[in-house]
């Protein structure tokens, strides 16, 4: 799969330090989701590099943090559902 952000989607950080949480909003349905940093990260990510794919977002990642691939691949995996069905991001086949 390869992600991307919907492009009615805007991303906002609500706090004053960059760890603190973000507004999503959806302009097409008028709904706002907050968001943890992490998820956020998320998004941000794939709002810059559009059509990036799983592997891709997980390299970053472990790059980036130290954590263990397992619970990185089950989070990531759990936060991509979320953000599809919220319609935030578009997967589509690679």
């Amino acid at each position: 799969m390869k992600y991307k952000i919907n492009e009615k989607i805007s991303l906002e950080n609500i706090g004053v330090n960059e760890n603190d949480d973000f507004i999503v909003y959806n302009n097409s349905k008028d709904d706002i989701l907050v968001v943890n940093n992490t998820t956020a990260e998320v998004l941000l990510l794939i709002k810059k590099h559009e059509n990036i794919s799983f592997d891709q977002i997980v390299d970053i990642l472990l790059s980036k943090y130290i954590i263990e691939k397992g619970r990185l691949l089950n989070d990531l995996d759990n936060i991509l559902k979320i953000m599809i069905n919220k319609d935030v991001i578009i997967a589509k086949n690679q």
